[in-house]
């Protein structure tokens, strides 16, 4: 097998223009790099180079080694410029499971963030609902999943990714707007936007309302936040979202208040362990738990 070492010294004495030249760029000193060459020689079986007049003359069978050495020094180069993108996590897929709640708001943009510091990293955002998200995680069909409820299970991390008071949605001009909260008490007998009997969060919304003995119309119901705000913005009554749907630039005509009461909305970061390790999804994991603690902070 041809020696790397032997290869890169005929290259550099070719491209040079002789011993000397190429043991400055080598970082060598003359014999080693003449020690290098009759390796080569000896390994190849035809002389590279003849001195002619003090100078050192490439053979014609040197001359056409020489470019067919360029292809594998060209392929030397993208292994190494591949191994370096890979050390910095450049290049890869990632397969990102969520609850509409944070697809549809902020989770984009996070992500797109992190692809233009990486563009030759592509992911695949799924927006799920929390059975699926959960299914997903469990049998590590993909690199992290962003729900609202916990799991329990060994094959998967569960850690809290965001918390934050729940954000009650008025039309503009509606009677509670003055107020800087909404208690659970003013919103009796208000035309609700409840969100779909399946949903999860629906199930946590009642429980609040029921806890606090408080009725309300319920005759609208679906299943996207998104879409309970859009409810609001026709007329059809106020709905109690979680604050990344709030305070969406496409719910900026709305207007939202924080709702007072001790139940936080939480989204739970889902991060499967039997996953093949992956530094691309270590980086992801890592600016998505920063970017959340910042959205923590200002919706706060």
């Amino acid at each position: 097998m041809l020696n790397t070492r032997q290869l890169d010294a005929f290259r550099c004495v070719m491209e040079a223009g002789g011993i000397s030249r190429a043991a400055v760029s080598m970082n060598l000193s003359q014999p080693a790099v003449s020690k290098l060459i009759t390796a080569l020689e000896a390994r190849l079986g035809f002389v590279l180079f003849r001195r002619e007049h003090q100078r050192l003359v490439p053979t014609a069978e040197a001359r056409v080694f020489y470019e067919a050495t360029k292809s594998v020094f060209g392929q030397f180069n993208r292994l190494e410029h591949l191994a370096t993108n890979l050390k910095q996590s450049a290049f890869g897929h990632l397969v990102i499971a969520t609850a509409p709640t944070a697809g549809l708001s902020v989770l984009p943009a996070i992500i797109s963030q992190f692809q233009f510091a990486r563009p030759q990293v592509s992911v695949s955002m799924q927006v799920q609902n929390t059975p699926k998200l959960i299914e997903l995680a469990i049998s590590q069909q993909v690199d992290a999943a962003i729900s609202v409820l916990p799991v329990d299970d060994p094959t998967v991390t569960c850690e809290s990714l965001f918390r934050g008071r729940w954000a009650c949605v008025l039309p503009p001009g509606h009677r509670l707007e003055g107020e800087s909260v909404i208690l659970p008490a003013q919103l009796a007998d208000e035309p609700f936007i409840s969100l779909g009997d399946e949903d999860r969060m629906r199930l946590l919304v009642d429980d609040i309302f029921a806890r606090e003995g408080v009725t309300r119309i319920l005759r609208t119901s679906t299943q996207l936040a998104m879409a309970a705000c859009e409810f609001v913005r026709v007329g059809a009554g106020v709905t109690l979202v979680d604050p990344l749907t709030a305070a969406a630039p496409t719910n900026a005509d709305l207007v939202a208040r924080p709702f007072d009461h001790p139940t936080l909305f939480e989204l739970k970061l889902l991060t499967p362990s039997a996953r093949p390790p992956s530094s691309v999804r270590d980086e992801f994991i890592a600016h998505l738990k920063r970017e959340f603690a910042v959205l923590s902070r200002n919706l706060s």
